[in-house]
């Protein structure tokens, strides 16, 4: 079984990406998933992919509702709307 450790080797991101993944592997339990161009992190319980970590930069998938609230709480974030999900 390959850990979000192996994925992060293999990936290699930029550091604080990956000590954003592994912080957030710290605090709840996840699944990670290798991908081309990211490594995709969703609740273990769960099951819906809720973070896509890329090289320079993370996008943290929420409803539209919930985006629009986080966007103001984070210095630099954007939104991107594809369908019915939100990405900051």
């Amino acid at each position: 079984m390959t850990t979000l450790q192996d994925h992060l080797d293999d990936f290699d991101p930029a550091a604080p990406v990956r000590q954003f993944a592994t912080g957030l592997a710290l605090k709840t339990a996840i699944e990670a998933h290798r991908a081309h161009d990211y490594v995709s992190l969703s609740p273990s319980m769960e099951g819906g992919i809720a973070v896509y970590v890329h090289r320079r930069r993370v996008s943290i998938a929420l409803s539209p509702e919930r985006a629009a609230e986080a966007v103001s709480r984070f210095q630099g974030a954007t939104a991107e709307k594809k369908g019915a999900t939100t990405y900051l």
